[in-house]
């Protein structure tokens, strides 16, 4: 995958990476970018990305650590330990829950398209966010959540999806007060998603001892990527 090499500076990222990257989307559909002693790949295109995580995903393996040293780019082997197998382990008991997922994905999409009209524009991500939540909540945690609960945390998942990845070091800054904030209301809504918990079926919060701080990472953990993951597949 032949790309132009791009050299920014750091300083820039700091001060506002998302007009560095609306620069770099002009130099290429590939670009490889090097800020300091970093270098990473920026995919800019719907093709190219469908190349990289799908078309060319066992030679293009994404590296242990985000930050790639630079130099001559190297691909990285695949992992040899049977993932499959872990996972299955991981997870033994909770098969029985994957029906439930199912039918919560059937019943939220039903309910999500019951009022549409040909002609009619569609916001993707949210309902992905909302079809994902449903299934974590009942799919993976054996719980309920009301619909003031699932639009809460459609709120803070909408918000960790906006966020800068580049934050302030400021903690009295306008985003770090946000970011207390959106955590504390995560967390509420996890504390209700244990209360609401059916304890006779097996599931993840079996794990976290009525904690509504692990509650809530499970909870960020299983929507936000089965959400980004599904968008990544109508994309590709």
């Amino acid at each position: 995958m032949a790309a132009p090499v791009v050299r920014v500076s750091v300083k820039s990222l700091r001060a506002d990476f998302e007009q560095v990257f609306a620069d770099l989307a002009t130099q290429g559909d590939v670009v490889w970018v090097e800020a300091g002693k970093q270098r990473f790949l920026l995919v800019n295109g719907a093709e190219q990305v469908h190349e990289v995580l799908v078309a060319r995903s066992a030679e293009l393996v994404k590296p242990r650590s985000q930050a790639i040293d630079t130099g001559p780019p190297q691909p990285e082997r695949p992992p040899t330990t049977d993932v499959a197998s872990f996972r299955r382990a991981l997870t033994g008991g909770l098969a029985t829950r994957d029906d439930a997922g199912a039918a919560a994905i059937r019943e939220a999409a039903a309910a999500e398209t019951a009022a549409w009209r040909d002609g009619a524009v569609i916001d993707v991500m949210p309902l992905l966010r909302r079809l994902a939540i449903n299934a974590a909540v009942r799919g993976a945690f054996a719980s309920d959540l009301e619909d003031v609960l699932v639009r809460e945390l459609d709120e803070v998942l909408r918000w960790f999806d906006d966020a800068p990845r580049i934050v302030p070091a400021n903690r009295f800054s306008r985003y770090n007060l946000r970011r207390v904030a959106m955590l504390e209301l995560l967390e509420a809504v996890a504390a209700q998603l244990l209360a609401n918990a059916d304890r006779s079926q097996p599931s993840e919060l079996d794990a976290v001892d009525d904690n509504p701080q692990l509650a809530a990472e499970l909870l960020l953990g299983a929507v936000g990527p089965l959400a980004q993951t599904a968008g990544w597949l109508l994309l590709c």
